[in-house]
């Protein structure tokens, strides 16, 4: 496959990880069986306090309610900062269960007493809610602990922290006597300011903070307490939150931007670092490109220039065999391998391999893949034994040695990959430390699981994609390619002479190395080429595939048959939170 394809696909695959990615995160953030599609707050200075709900349910739900994390009550008063409930108009049956466990409601007290929280205030449904929208209105009167130096005022009300999405949320806050100094929001939203009121818009993902921080030079508040310098403190803790949250703001969009747009990073580093220099090549080359060793063809040649296979193994056996080394037979999915007189200095590092292997597993000086078959049965469940025979069939085909030839890719890759790694770890103690503040901080979290998925794919391309062929090793590897095009073509196989006993043998063997040597194999039988090979490469691949799998299931249920058992300044300080949930 060319390189343009790998790209295309790889591209196509990332951006079908960003895409689905994306969609996911969006929808746990603002979507689900349960969201408010709509929510207003009516809040006055003096304490008054009116939430609208606009809930989408789409699941099973019997309660729609409100939690608050700071004590409830229903008429009556407390000696610390709370929220009195007045009023709750909505579907079904309104309830209160306040700070004490106590359940206001006209009926099923005892049902709601075991399944409410505390400090929560919804509507019962006992058959279940519809499907579609439901509103629901909540009146207090909210008495918050309130800062004051002889000045200014301080009050900060966390409307939300834990709680369902809200799509569009619209906080009105009276100013009709003028006396909002300054307000703040957490995160950073939209404000308005009108002649008598300020309205705050935007919307709040799942579990966000919703807090608003105001500063008044007038109140009349039920708790307070005297701090010094309230406007410097407040505004102090705001610009240092405001600046930290800009900060993981474009930390997050960033990384963000790095997932959905990832194929352009990918072009970029194939740009600079996988550009091959361009060759003519013809389609179909009708000799071998260069004298090497089956088994380095298969290693560099065949697919990816660091993957070797057992096909570079088969060729191997050939070609020992054409050079004298061995001798094969075949008879009844069975192949021996006989020794004949050789050199063994003579031979390189993998055909000294093959060699030890067959003879480790011969008897009387023949290889056999039937005694072999059986040897492993006999070993099964001793585990230690047939690992190592497992440890051996492996070995043959553990063959590296290709970076003479290119410069790896993935190691290029396993940089940026690594670098992925160090934006999830730091997104996640960031997230870990700051969520609940920077809601923010779960864009950087999520995407930054999408990266190294990302990198990941790049990880497994072939090993030159993203790296490049050294000297002129990309023209060999497409004059193999074109080799391996006319090996699979009758009609150029036709045009040499079937006495060509020699070229056919060397056809063969290399054909097995790049993959096709039974396909070959049985051309030439069709052309009437005489040539043991070409009856022994199908028994070459049944044989030993028959043999690793009865390795592969034996050592399977040896080893499964036993185990080892075994209220203060800046964002969050706030009075108030939870939010609106269902269940």
């Amino acid at each position: 496959m060319k390189e343009g394809w790998h790209l295309v696909i790889l591209s196509i695959a990332t951006i079908l990880i960003a895409a689905g990615g994306h969609y996911l995160i969006n929808y746990y953030k603002y979507g689900g069986n349960l969201y408010v599609e709509n929510y207003e707050v009516y809040f006055s200075p003096d304490g008054n306090l009116t939430e609208k709900y606009d809930y989408i349910v789409n699941g099973n739900y019997r309660y729609l309610y409100r939690i608050w994390n700071a004590p409830l009550l229903y008429n009556e008063d407390f000696g610390e900062p709370f929220i009195k409930v007045l009023k709750i108009n909505g579907p079904c049956i309104p309830y209160v269960k306040d700070y004490y466990g106590n359940v206001y409601a006209a009926e099923y007290q005892s049902m709601i007493q075991s399944e409410a929280y505390l400090n929560e205030v919804g509507c019962f449904c006992p058959e279940g809610y519809e499907k579609g929208e439901h509103m629901i209105e909540f009146e207090y009167v909210i008495y918050p602990p309130v800062e004051y130096d002889n000045e200014f005022y301080h009050v900060n009300l966390k409307f939300a922290d834990k709680h369902i999405p809200y799509r569009n949320i619209a906080i009105f806050i009276d100013n009709s006597s003028g006396n909002i100094v300054k307000i703040y929001t957490h995160p950073p939203l939209s404000i308005k300011k009108y002649e008598d009121k300020y309205l705050v818009e935007g919307n709040s993902q799942r579990n966000g903070l919703i807090e608003v921080e105001l500063l008044l030079n007038s109140a009349n508040p039920k708790f307070v307490h005297y701090v010094e310098n309230v406007k410097e403190k407040t505004i102090d803790a705001n610009e240092a939150y405001y600046l930290k949250y800009k900060v993981a703001y474009y930390a997050a969009n960033a990384i963000k931007a790095a997932v959905l747009f990832f194929p352009l990073i990918m072009l970029v580093v194939y740009y600079v670092n996988g550009r091959e220099r361009k060759f003519v090549v013809p389609k179909y080359l009708s000799f071998v490109p260069k004298k090497r060793k089956p088994w380095l063809v298969n290693l560099v040649f065949k697919k990816d220039a660091m993957d070797f296979d057992m096909d570079g193994f088969y060729a191997t056996l050939l070609d020992l065999q054409k050079r004298g080394i061995i001798e094969i037979e075949t008879h009844d999915k069975e192949v021996r391998i006989k020794f004949r007189d050789y050199n063994f200095d003579e031979l390189d590092e993998y055909e000294k391999k093959v060699i030890l292997f067959l003879k480790k597993y011969s008897s009387d000086g023949i290889f056999s893949t039937e005694i072999v078959k059986d040897r492993i049965k006999a070993y099964e469940g001793d585990v230690y034994a047939l690992s190592k025979i497992k440890n051996d069939f492996d070995e043959i085909v553990n063959v590296r040695d290709g970076s003479s030839f290119i410069i790896n890719g993935r190691k290029i890759i396993l940089k940026f990959f690594a670098i992925s790694l160090l934006i999830f770890f730091v997104s996640g103690m960031a997230y870990a430390i700051g969520y609940k503040t920077y809601p923010i901080l779960l864009d950087a979290l999520l995407y930054s699981i999408l990266l190294p998925i990302q990198f990941l794919l790049t990880v497994i391309a072939p090993s030159t994609l993203f790296g490049r062929w050294k000297k002129d090793y990309y023209k060999e590897k497409m004059e193999w390619d074109a080799f391996k095009n006319f090996l699979l073509d009758m009609a150029h196989l036709e045009k040499y002479e079937a006495e060509d006993i020699a070229i056919w043998k060397e056809w063969l063997i290399y054909a097995t190395t790049l993959g096709i040597g039974k396909k070959v194999a049985k051309q030439f039988k069709k052309l009437k080429i005489d040539i043991p090979e070409a009856d022994t490469v199908p028994y070459l691949y049944v044989a030993f595939i028959a043999t690793q799998h009865t390795l592969s299931r034996t050592y399977s249920a040896s080893t499964s048959s036993g185990g080892i058992g075994g209220g203060g300044f800046g964002a969050g300080g706030g009075f108030g939170g939870g939010g609106a949930g269902g269940r």
